[in-house]
């Protein structure tokens, strides 16, 4: 989709579409941990991985159903391959993690 699909959905929005929709419109992309790594899943994959589970005997297969790529990928190195995808170069800053952000932060 489009950046503009995430608008409306504010803070809520996905940091994919957040970063695009920054990137878009030239604005920077501000990450507050250099390190922060997240295991990004395309929602396509995650939709298969619902349906397998859906078809296994649920007396062998039951629980909690983690999908996943096995690879973190850094908040910067996704900034980066979002922005080459729109044939940008992104403006990135970096900042302290607000305090407010620090007792919800993974």
């Amino acid at each position: 989709g489009k950046p503009e699909d995430e608008a409306h959905k504010g803070r809520s929005a996905s940091l994919v579409g957040r970063i695009a929709e920054a990137i878009h419109a030239d604005r920077p992309v501000t990450l507050y941990d250099v390190q922060a790594a997240r295991d990004f899943v395309h929602v396509d994959d995650a939709v298969d991985a619902a349906m397998l589970a859906g078809e296994a005997d649920p007396i062998r297969c039951r629980g909690l159903l983690n999908v996943g790529t096995g690879k973190a990928s850094r908040f910067e190195d996704l900034t980066t391959a979002v922005a080459a995808a729109l044939g940008k170069t992104p403006i990135i800053n970096y900042a302290p993690l607000p305090e407010a952000l620090a007792p919800r932060y993974q």
